[in-house]
Order: structure tokens, then C-alpha cells, then sequence
């Protein structure tokens, strides 16, 4: 068996008949892979305290408009914003449009974050993080829990400089 084109399927984009008959399981499921992949969790400073934000971005409006839509049949309240970046960025000319859905509301993040099941640990960290420290506490995020949170986003910069590091004296030992 030739292991390349036998998980070509992943490599299919699912069409928008597909997703849009997406039973509420495989959309959470959906959601999770997505956010797993293009999504991040941001601290945003409030004042004296912060808040968190649940966020995907992507470059197919259709998908993040698709994601906007179930997220409201959920019951939240999405926000679903654009932004040009240079189209050159990647090193060769791509779309400059980017789009972001996103969830702000303090109770809808921690929601979300606690029914979508994740993989990626850097997804999973800031996940258990939000859920730990904020979700189930009526109270701002005081000055300790920001700390906590820039400490455990310098631990994952650093485990990722450190892997980049790995990765590029591999390929100079070639």
C-alpha cells in the first residue's frame, strides 16, 4: 500500500453542500479540527482586569461566514471582521484578505471551550488555562492570572523557538 495517495481523501476540501448538511456532532467536530488548525485563544486587557477571546481566521469567507452562522445557531454571538495583509507575505502573491469569526462574550468563550473536544497542545494548554482560571468565576482576571497566562504564552514561544532551532540544525546537518 503506498501511504501517500492512500490518506489523499484529507487532502479533499469537504463542498459546501457537504458542510452545510452537517449533523451538530460533526460540526463540533468540525469546529474543533478548524480550530485546532486556524484558530487561538487572545488575552485582551480590560481596564483593571482582561478578558479572553475564542477566535478563527481564514481566508474563505464562505467558511468563516459558515462557522459565524453555526456558532449563532449555538446560541452565541459571533463577530466576524476582515483585514488585508500583504499578499506577498508567503513569498509569493496569495490573497491579501483574511477574516476572523470570533466570540468576545466571557460566557460564551468558556462554552465553547469546554464542549469542543482539541488535539493540538498549544490549543489545549490555552483552553485548560481559560477554563481553569476564568470560566465559573464571575470576577475579572486580576493581575496574577495575566501574569499566568504571559508565562505560559512565553513557555509555548520558547518550546516553538526551540523545535524551529532543532528542525533547522537537522536540515544544516544534511
Amino acid at each position: 500500500m503506498d501511504l501517500d495517495t492512500s490518506f489523499e481523501f484529507l487532502l479533499e476540501k469537504p463542498s459546501t453542500q457537504d458542510l452545510e448538511s452537517f449533523t451538530s456532532s460533526e460540526i463540533m467536530s468540525f469546529l474543533a479540527g478548524v480550530f485546532d488548525a486556524e484558530g487561538t485563544i487572545y488575552l485582551h486587557r480590560k481596564g483593571f482586569g482582561a478578558g479572553f477571546e475564542f477566535s478563527i481566521a481564514n481566508g474563505d469567507s464562505h467558511l468563516i461566514n459558515l462557522i459565524s452562522k453555526w456558532l449563532g445557531a449555538l446560541g452565541y454571538h459571533p463577530c466576524v471582521e476582515s483585514a488585508t495583509q500583504d499578499p506577498f507575505r508567503l513569498g509569493y502573491f496569495s490573497k491579501g484578505m483574511i477574516l476572523r469569526v470570533s466570540l468576545f462574550r466571557s460566557s460564551e468563550v468558556c462554552s465553547v471551550l469546554g464542549i469542543i473536544s482539541l488535539r493540538h497542545k498549544e490549543k489545549i494548554s490555552k483552553r485548560d488555562f481559560v477554563l481553569r482560571s476564568v470560566c465559573g468565576v464571575e470576577t475579572r482576571i486580576g493581575k496574577t492570572a495575566i501574569h499566568d497566562w504571559e508565562t505560559l504564552i512565553l513557555g509555548i514561544r520558547n518550546e516553538r523557538n526551540m523545535f524551529v532551532e532543532e528542525a533547522r540544525l537537522a536540515l544544516q546537518d544534511k
